[in-house]
């Protein structure tokens, strides 16, 4: 899908959301350290500064995903032909609570270097929004490959969730919980490599278990949620491998962990406090099922 040429930099993309009150913070008035404060910003045709020091030029082609801050495009280096995803956050479109957050977000992608989590490059801020690049996954999510092809063969799931299951033990070595893991995080890069994406609901763990601070919304899905991130209790690592269980079921039925709930809220009720699982699929070897059943042990 194509876009109009954008200025350089990037294209700002509209003027917030109806109804929704977003005063604009600028750079200076949110107090954010680096990465955002002090960074080279692209004034020519996207030029930016990666950690490597070294001037990267980009132009933004078409949009290819959005999320609830911004949207996704694929982008070109100008400068060596390789393709860039562009995460587009509109300054009139968040609040500063959410700059922050997304701040936090990048600060954590500059730390983490595995071949199972998407890549950071850089970032390059305009007078109207803040673009960042990061690694290119021409294949998509795991959930864009479950609507086009159907539930995956047991082999695929194997593989796919043992990649999954590399890269958060190297996030979780790095004492981060991801909180959100689902086929619509995880990206398809080439001869189907598996990337963790999305750590905007990230979490920073203090010790073994952290709590979730009282009146701060959960993070995450709630289909995939564990039963102790609903409830607010104390929760870690364990919270992620509870959503992998989900989201190897997701690839097995091309569909939520928690199909035959309508809606989220009854879904949330059961996970918190029923003792049932989502059904998995009888096809499927006894092998795949037990690791499964691992995955959503209930503490």
């Amino acid at each position: 899908m194509a876009t109009p040429p954008p200025p350089p930099g990037g294209a700002p993309m509209g003027r917030g959301r109806p109804g929704r009150p977003a005063p604009r913070p600028s750079v200076e008035e949110t107090g954010l350290e680096s990465p955002i404060r002090g960074i080279s910003v692209g004034t020519s045709g996207g030029a930016v500064t990666p950690n490597d020091g070294q001037k990267l030029r980009y132009r933004l082609g078409g949009c290819v995903g959005e999320g609830a801050t911004g949207k996704v495009y694929v982008g070109l280096n100008v400068c060596t032909g390789d393709l860039l995803a562009v995460k587009q956050i509109d300054f009139d479109n968040i609040t500063r609570e959410e700059l922050q957050a997304i701040e936090q977000e990048i600060l954590l992608l500059q730390k983490l270097r595995h071949q199972h989590i998407v890549s950071y490059i850089a970032i390059d801020i305009t007078d109207t929004n803040l673009n960042i690049l990061m690694e290119f996954c021409p294949g998509g999510s795991i959930s864009h490959l479950l609507k086009a092809f159907g539930p995956l063969e047991e082999d695929v799931i194997r593989s796919y969730s043992r990649q999954i299951l590399e890269g958060l033990d190297y996030l979780h070595q790095n004492r981060a919980v991801h909180r959100d893991i689902k086929g619509a995080n995880i990206l398809v890069a080439h001869n189907g490599v598996l990337k963790i994406a999305d750590f905007g609901a990230t979490l920073m763990l203090s010790g073994c278990k952290t709590m979730t601070e009282d009146g701060k919304q959960i993070q995450g899905t709630p289909f995939w949620m564990a039963p102790e991130v609903i409830k607010q209790e104390a929760y870690g690592r364990k919270a992620d491998v509870w959503s992998l269980g989900m989201t190897m079921l997701e690839m097995a039925t091309a569909k939520h962990p928690w199909e035959k709930f309508t809606n989220k809220f009854s879904a949330m009720t059961e996970i918190a406090s029923g003792t049932s699982l989502p059904d998995i699929p009888p096809h499927l070897s006894r092998e795949c099922r037990d690791a499964m059943l691992k995955c959503m042990q209930r503490d």
